[in-house]
């Protein structure tokens, strides 16, 4: 392995010296907890001649193992000087330069006792020249690491688990960077416990190995590693039987192979090889809050880290100092190559990229960004940048617990088992404050979107949202060519007056579309269909709308081309699928990065691609739906849409038949009812609890109920009779659970849905 320092001349050797001093982090750290006296262990060798005191058998020489002893105790013993066993090594071999002219090199060994809760000792071996020169790399260890764990060949040996003790020593690259704290031994042990505790070998020389690599990957810059596994209870003769291997980082080709880690496992998400995955915290109360989030979000992003799901957002009254303005709070999960220090030195730079400056604890702040997880290791360290994983207080916090449990309701918190995410939050006590569940109305990640001040922003839950179509296709099927727009007289433009006149009725979002769906309509080019949208936007905003205005479009060119010209969601009926596959016309890009790169909501719609399958569905229509949908859904959120900002539309007239769709209408809430159930599948998962638009408004399906219920089978009612049927379809809506509904008519549904309301026992924030 890494050689013992080779014996140069004549030694004088201090060996086994205890001391009493505050050095780092004890076994049970506690940040911000003033660091207590802990015991060490030194061991210092100092080559220097030593004939003429051996010839003389005297003392004359100032050089001698008492006063190196001496200098060494004053040197440990300064209180407060010395933050890690690197800067002590440094220390002691400095102090005897100065106290002893004659002596050109020291040897140390600085071993603390109390480093790590289930070893006996962790410290560094090093050595250190006076003039800096022939330098050896020092030598890191872990003595007497012990665990528990499934280990070895014979049948009973698989059934319980035995003790192996493990024995470290390492170096790092050259140039590797250290922290003012030192090495993070807890870090790096908290990795090797969690695996052998989780692992099953069958041989010490494969556990040995796999420890290896996992050190050597552990983006800690080791270098080199010996790692020595001993099984006390293997030889009923013996204290032990062991083995030791030395490797390198060339010495393994391909990444470790570990099970996912129940965080990952409860995420559904495997992390790529290298990779770790944490959850943090989110929350800001200053200037424009949702921004304020999504920025630090994407600094993130650009620094290589991976957005792997997040809850939904959350307006909080503050908690512990309450005079100030709510908080936004959520959560993410996150797939990182980063250690858990490295990872808490990033997110510390995003928060000061988007502005947070120094205040009293639990103030207000532009954006607070928290580790709550990591894997599943139980970690704390001391040091200019404290860190406790998990986060010590999130049992006992609401406005942390309820986003987590949106994204990993079954996880088991690792320092509290066996108790989950869901159950945390069930046992809390009732309190006064209200979280209310938020979505920003305007994109949030436009590099000229300001922060200084909070943009409008709706609230789910506080009433049934009204959104007014604006159809400027000629052929559509309701209303084709009804409101067309007049460039040249804007003012005047039937498409700005619909617009206007709705918004006194009461809409709170348009909904611009340029495709028409009908059966059997003709495709138009992208650029026509820009054409027919963009323009018309622009005038709506140029004509005094100040509501969000969303694009009806299943093409990204569109979008951003209509996001460009002052639109803030997009409404895909082919939730990120693009052009059909019988279309003629090329793809134009993901839908899903133009949502993620603009920051904006995102309605997705349950469509079908293949014309004979359309509405077959030998599973149920409900089940089916769940699963097709919620595997877009899922997807967008890969691709890094915020779960926040997704709304689902069940597709009422696409893809079914007349009792099809009222199935959805009826069982509308189930499509995303909660389940914390670990054997619902990923895309189930996905749709757990958003917002559902209900798009009902003159469908077909109305039109074929009233027909047949008259004895008609030559048709369905015409589109613009079915007025009376679609009051009727969105209070079923609204009773079944919808969050908004898309109509044609605004000033006759908007006394529908206040009448559903309250029959649904809506509350109403007036």
């Amino acid at each position: 392995m890494i050689s013992s320092m080779a014996p140069k001349s004549d030694l004088i050797i201090v060996q086994g010296l205890s001391v009493h001093t505050t050095l780092g982090a004890s076994h049970w750290p506690r940040p911000g907890v003033e660091q207590k006296i802990q015991p060490l262990v030194l061991s210092i060798t100092v080559p220097h001649p030593l004939a003429q005191a051996s010839s003389s058998d005297t003392l004359d020489e100032s050089v001698s193992y008492g006063s190196i002893c001496k200098v060494a105790e004053a040197c440990a013993s300064e209180r407060g000087k010395f933050s890690s066993v690197e800067a002590l090594s440094v220390g002691i071999a400095e102090s005897c330069f100065a106290a002893f002219k004659s002596i050109h090199e020291v040897q140390s060994v600085v071993e603390k006792k109390r480093a790590l809760l289930h070893a006996k000792s962790a410290g560094l071996k090093s050595s250190r020249h006076r003039d800096g020169k022939n330098a050896e790399k020092g030598v890191y260890f872990v003595r007497d690491l012990e665990l528990s764990t499934i280990i070895g060949l014979h049948p009973w040996e698989r059934v319980e688990k035995q003790l192996v003790r493990i024995n470290l020593e390492w170096t790092l690259a050259s140039g590797a960077s250290v922290p003012e704290t030192g090495f993070d031994f807890r870090e790096l042990i908290a990795r090797v416990s969690n695996f052998v505790a989780d692992s099953s070998y069958q041989t010490v020389e494969s556990l040995a190995a796999a420890i290896a690599q996992l050190a050597l990957q552990s983006g800690q810059h080791i270098d080199e590693v010996t790692v020595r596994v001993g099984k006390p209870s293997a030889l009923m003769m013996a204290d032990t039987a062991a083995v030791q291997i030395t490797r390198t980082l060339a010495d393994f080709r391909s990444p470790i192979v570990s099970p996912p880690t129940p965080l990952a496992q409860a995420l559904a998400f495997t992390p790529p090889s290298g990779q770790h995955v944490a959850i943090l915290a989110l929350g800001s109360n200053i200037g424009d809050r949702f921004i304020n989030i999504e920025r630090a979000l994407q600094f993130l992003e650009k620094e290589g880290v991976k957005i792997v799901d997040t809850s939904y957002l959350y307006e909080t009254q503050a908690v512990y100092y309450q005079d100030q303005s709510p908080f936004i709070n959520g959560a993410c999960a996150i797939s990182t190559c980063l250690s858990p220090g490295e990872l808490l030195e990033l997110i510390k730079r995003a928060e000061e990229h988007v502005g947070r400056t120094p205040t009293f604890r639990n103030g207000p702040r532009e954006v607070d960004l928290d580790i709550l997880f990591y894997d599943d290791i139980l970690l704390s360290s001391d040091g200019h940048l404290p860190l406790q994983i998990p986060h010590s207080l999130l049992h006992e916090r609401e406005f942390v617990l309820r986003p987590l449990n949106d994204i990993i309701p079954a996880y088991t918190h690792p320092a509290l088992h066996p108790a989950s995410i869901h159950s945390l939050l069930a046992s809390l006590p009732p309190t006064p404050y209200i979280m209310r569940r938020v979505m920003p109305s305007v994109p949030t990640a436009l590099p000229e979107s300001s922060s200084a001040t909070q943009h409008p922003y709706w609230t789910w839950g506080s009433q049934t949202y009204i959104m007014a179509t604006l159809n400027m296709s000629p052929d559509s099927f309701s209303d084709g060519g009804d409101f067309p727009h007049t460039p040249h007289l804007p003012e005047t433009s039937p498409a700005l007056k619909y617009a206007l006149d709705s918004v006194e009725q009461g809409a709170h979002v348009l909904d611009v579309g340029g495709y028409s769906t009908r059966p059997r309509a003709q495709p138009v080019s992208t650029e026509e269909e820009m054409g027919r949208v963009v323009p018309v936007i622009k005038a709506l905003r140029a004509g005094g709308i100040n509501i969000p205005i969303s694009v009806d479009t299943f093409r990204a060119e569109v979008a951003r081309a209509a996001l460009l010209a002052g639109a803030t969601w997009i409404n895909d009926i082919r939730s990120g699928r693009g052009e059909y596959l019988s279309s003629t016309f090329a793809q134009t890009g993901s839908i899903f990065d133009v949502a993620h790169e603009f920051g904006c909501p995102l309605i997705l719609m349950h469509s079908r691609e293949i014309t004979h399958m359309k509405k077959i569905y030998p599973y149920g229509v409900l089940k089916t739906v769940r699963e097709e949908l919620g595997e877009r859904v899922a997807e967008a959120i890969q691709a890094g849409v915020r779960r926040w900002n997704i709304i689902v539309d069940p597709g009422y007239g696409f893809s079914k038949n007349v009792p099809g769709n009222i199935e959805l209408v009826r069982n509308l809430r189930e499509l995303v009812i909660d389940s914390e159930s670990d054997n619902s599948s990923t895309s189930s998962r996905a749709l757990r609890n958003l917002p559902i638009l209900a798009g009902t408004s003159r469908k077909s399906y109305l039109g074929w109920i009233l027909s047949l219920s008259k004895g008609n089978t030559d048709g369905p009612v015409p589109a613009r009779s079915r007025e009376w049927a679609t009051a009727a379809a969105v209070t079923a809506c609204i009773l079944a659970g919808a969050n908004m509904v898309r109509v044609h008519n605004v000033r006759a549904m908007w006394d529908v849905i206040k009448v559903a309301e309250e029959f649904r026992g809506e509350r109403r924030e007036d």
